[in-house]
C-alpha cells in the first residue's frame, strides 16, 4: 500500500472527530512512523467528464484536505496533462470518459509513476472493472462519493 493511502486513511480519520476513538488498529500502528495529517496531501487531481461529479468532488476533499490543491481534467486527455503537469499526490478518476476510460488513463500514469495513488470513481460497479481496478492497484470507488466510502475504502486499503 502506497504512503500516499495510508496518509488519506489516517486523515479521513481525523476529519471526523468522532471517527478518532474507532480508528483501527494499523492506522494506529502506523501513526507513530508517518506524523499523518491531511496538510501532507498538497496536490489532488479529479478527472471526470461530469462538471457536477467534479464540484462535488472538490467539495468534498477541500473539506479533508482544506490546503491541498485541486486541479481537474474533464476527459482521458486533459486528466493525463494535468497529472503530467501537476503530478499529485492523490488522484480520483471516472471511468468512463471521452478519449477513453479511468483504467486506461490509470495504466497511462502507472507506466511513469508505478507508486501514484489512484482511486477510480465509477457508478460502473460490475465486478470485471472491479477485478481490473485491483489488478492495477487502485483503489475502488462506487459513485456518488462519500465521506463514508472514502473512509470505507482507507479502511479496506489499510488492511490490506
Amino acid at each position: 500500500m502506497s504512503r500516499i493511502v495510508k496518509q488519506l486513511f489516517i486523515a479521513v480519520c481525523d476529519y471526523r472527530a468522532d471517527a478518532v476513538a474507532e480508528r483501527t488498529a494499523l492506522a494506529k500502528e502506523h501513526e507513530q512512523d508517518m506524523a499523518v495529517n491531511a496538510a501532507d496531501i498538497r496536490k489532488i487531481l479529479i478527472v471526470d467528464d461530469s462538471s457536477l461529479a467534479r464540484g462535488m468532488g472538490r467539495n468534498l476533499l477541500s473539506r479533508i484536505f482544506p490546503d491541498a490543491a485541486i486541479s481537474e481534467g474533464k476527459d482521458v486527455a486533459s486528466g493525463f496533462e494535468v497529472w503530467n503537469d501537476v503530478r499529485p499526490d492523490l488522484s480520483f478518476l471516472d471511468l468512463n470518459m471521452p478519449g477513453g476510460t479511468g483504467l486506461d488513463l490509470a495504466e497511462r500514469i502507472r507506466a511513469i509513476d508505478p507508486d501514484a495513488s489512484i482511486v477510480l470513481c465509477t457508478a460502473n460497479i460490475q465486478e470485471v472493472i472491479r477485478e481490473r481496478a485491483a489488478g492495477l492497484g487502485i483503489g475502488f470507488l462506487d459513485k456518488p462519493i462519500t465521506l463514508e466510502k472514502v473512509e470505507s475504502l482507507m479502511g479496506q486499503k489499510a488492511a490490506q
